[in-house]
């Protein structure tokens, strides 16, 4: 019997991913957010206050393989907004809570619709949920309480996610005994798994001071006009080292000491300059 290593759940995957995502868009915060798999109680998010929404259920329903025996899926996924609809005491404004959930599905969509073509198709929607899930298996996820964050997203290393489809809503009005507006947007979302270099570049340490990166161009990510070597010290804000010239594969940057990450962008008149990025990497300065 062979040794077996686990084939990443990609409905999970897709999930987090997503809460990472719109989690950075300011749709929401960490503990607003619940996924499938999630043993929160589901309608507190501070029990101190008992505050309970609004909300944001990312739910992955269904899946087909895009791609037979490669293990990459299509997934339907589920994004439901929820808002208060109770009215409350001496409340001045009683239609300010459906405005809220307006503008919350407003913000929803508006993540899940970024393009950089004309809108030809949502690439950069996808580029992005890439991005910043695979962030999850270094920095874990912002705004989560476990000091376990990152270990238990180690799965999400060599996450892609290359395609987003908006796929019609469904109204569904009040629920929970007509206390939450509820709304829900659906998508078709592709993804799955991959360790080459075609699209992010693989970055490593030599554990001195050089990093070293390897990227191999292709007809639909050619060779960028500029490599940008990135710092943070929080894996939030980030600073620009030094600025390569194409082809270059290595820098020797890193000085100081404590905890560094560091990143490699490509710099393209087109796109963000962190889509899309190298893996993240962790390091002590020397």
């Amino acid at each position: 019997m062979p040794n077996l290593t686990a084939v990443p759940n990609i409905r999970s995957q897709i999930e987090r991913s997503l809460r990472a995502y719109l989690t950075d868009c300011n749709v929401g915060i960490f503990n607003q957010f619940r996924l499938s798999h999630d043993y929160s109680q589901r309608n507190v998010i501070n029990p101190a206050s008992g505050q309970r929404v609004p909300l944001i259920d990312i739910f992955g329903v269904n899946a087909v393989e895009a791609v037979k025996n490669t293990r990459v899926e299509t997934w339907q996924v589920r994004i439901d907004p929820e808002y208060d609809a109770a009215t409350q005491p001496n409340d001045t404004n009683p239609n300010w809570n459906w405005k809220a959930i307006n503008s919350l599905v407003g913000l929803v969509m508006a993540a899940m619709s970024q393009t950089s073509n004309a809108g030809a198709n949502y690439l950069s929607t996808a580029l992005m949920i890439s991005v910043f899930g695979r962030r999850l298996a270094v920095l874990g996820a912002v705004g989560d309480p476990s000091t376990t964050s990152a270990a238990d997203n180690a799965d999400m290393a060599a996450f892609y996610c290359d395609y987003v489809e908006y796929s019609g809503a469904v109204g569904l009005g009040k629920r929970d005994q007509a206390l939450v507006f509820q709304e829900q947007r659906n998508f078709s979302i592709r993804a799955g798994n991959m360790a080459d270099d075609s699209v992010f570049p693989i970055l490593t340490f030599d554990g001195v001071h050089t990093l070293n990166w390897t990227f191999t161009p292709s007809g639909e990510w050619p060779e960028p006009t500029q490599w940008n070597v990135q710092k943070s010290v929080d894996g939030v804000t980030w600073v620009t080292q030094e600025t390569d010239a194409a082809g270059t594969r290595a820098s020797g940057s890193i000085a100081g000491t404590g905890t560094q990450y560091w990143r490699v962008t490509r710099t393209d008149a087109s796109i963000a300059e962190y889509m899309p990025e190298s893996n993240i990497v962790k390091v002590t300065g020397a």
